[in-house]
C-alpha cells in the first residue's frame, strides 16, 4: 500500500485590489454623469418653448404695470402682468 501525501489547502479567498475598485467606481460616476447630461440635452431640444416662457414671466409684470399706471392703477396692472406672465411660464 502507498502512503498519501496531503498538502495543506489553500484558501479559496481572494484579496480585492482598492484601485480596481476605486476603477470601477470612477467609471460608474462617469457613466451616471453621461446618462444624467444626455438626458438634459434631450429635455433641452424638445422645450424651446421654456425660454419664451421664462423672458413673458419676466418682462410681463413691468409690461402690466407700465399699462397700469398709464390707465390709473399700477398696481392691479402689476398683478395681472404677474398672472400672465406665470401662465406664459407654465405653458
Amino acid at each position: 500500500m502507498t502512503a498519501m501525501t496531503t498538502t495543506p489547502t489553500q484558501s479559496s479567498q481572494q484579496t480585492i485590489d482598492p484601485n480596481m475598485i476605486q476603477q470601477l467606481l470612477a467609471q460608474a460616476q462617469l457613466a451616471a454623469y453621461q446618462a444624467q447630461l444626455a438626458q438634459q440635452q434631450q429635455q433641452q431640444q424638445f422645450a424651446p418653448q421654456g425660454l419664451f416662457g421664462d423672458i413673458a414671466g419676466a418682462v410681463l409684470p413691468q409690461v402690466g404695470g407700465a399699462l397700469g399706471g398709464a390707465l390709473g392703477n399700477r398696481g392691479i396692472g402689476q398683478q395681472l402682468g404677474g398672472i400672465a406672465g406665470g401662465l406664459a411660464q407654465r405653458f
